[in-house]
């Protein structure tokens, strides 16, 4: 026998019961109730973002940090938007300025007053020093910035990235200075290794540095002699990212640089540490031009 379709008639809806057009509607009263309000909504995990037309856009759930979390897609495929992080507004995961830029007392970058910018030259090794506190766990933090070249070559610049993480409270006292050639040490006085490698070093006998440097122990109390120099390994500071970049060949166009290798592990910090982080061109790099750095920025990255 084919199969029967029930044919609904007005004598079917009785006194007390809902309209025709709402029992020919049965998913609208699941959905909805009676009194047009919306119910609660369960969203099924999606495995990837769903394809949507060129007037509609879509909520969904999908996996984001081990978890089922909200994202909206908007029309013809559009970018999709995560909305929540761990049930929370996703807000957290924006970017945020590093702001107070400090130029280093050594190698100091320059602030252009009529650019609007910082500016990196290509000479010594240009520093500059930020902080900021963490707002979330569990992430990594990358520093992204908005920058542009005062001269037109496509050849690469090296950027590092020296940081060093503090407690929640602790009191942020971080040896910042860099060893130089040639130069006088004094007893007692600390320095870091030109590209820092996560530790400081202390004098333990005074004298004058050789004109390259030593090969710097990463064992608290070992010492190393530099000329007439004997440094300690004395214990924790800075620690070294870097990565090269070839910028547009066009002078003052702007670029991003988002580059992983200026990302520091999420196993590092903790909700509520102080992360100290030292921006720097290493002297001398392919690009012969300036780099001028428009906005600096640190951005919580889920791993």
């Amino acid at each position: 026998m084919s199969d029967q379709t029930i044919q609904y008639s007005e004598e079917m809806v009785g006194a007390g019961h809902p309209t025709k057009e709402d029992t020919l509607n049965r998913l609208a009263l699941v959905e909805t109730a009676s009194d047009g309000h919306g119910k609660y909504r369960y969203l099924a995990t999606q495995g990837a973002a769903p394809e949507t037309g060129s007037a509609e856009g879509v909520l969904y759930a999908r996996l984001a940090g081990g978890k089922a979390e909200a994202h909206y897609r908007g029309p013809d495929g559009g970018s999709e938007a995560r909305l929540t992080r761990q049930g929370e507004l996703a807000d957290l995961l924006r970017a945020r300025p590093l702001a107070g830029i400090l130029a280093d007392e050594l190698y100091p970058c320059q602030n252009d007053g009529i650019l609007g910018v910082v500016r990196w030259a290509n000479a010594d090794q240009a520093w500059g020093w930020a902080d900021f506190k963490a707002w979330l766990a569990g992430v990594a933090w990358r520093v992204k910035l908005e920058a542009l070249m005062s001269t037109a070559e496509a050849s690469a610049l090296s950027l590092g990235l020296a940081y060093q993480v503090f407690g929640a409270g602790a009191v942020m006292n971080p040896v910042k200075k860099r060893w130089q050639a040639a130069t006088a040490y004094a007893l007692g006085d600390q320095r870091l290794p030109p590209a820092p490698n996560g530790y400081y070093y202390q004098a333990t006998v005074a004298g004058t540095s050789a004109s390259s440097a030593p090969a710097w122990p990463t064992t608290i109390g070992n010492t190393v002699t530099d000329g007439g120099v004997t440094w300690r390994c004395q214990g924790a500071g800075m620690k070294n990212l870097g990565c090269s970049v070839v910028a547009p060949a066009a002078a003052y166009a702007r670029f991003d640089i988002d580059s992983a290798d200026l990302q520091i592990p999420a196993a590092e910090v903790n909700l509520g540490d102080r992360v100290l982080v030292g921006f720097w061109r290493a002297a001398g790099d392919p690009h012969g031009g300036d780099l001028l750095i428009c906005e600096m920025l640190i951005q919580p990255v889920e791993v």
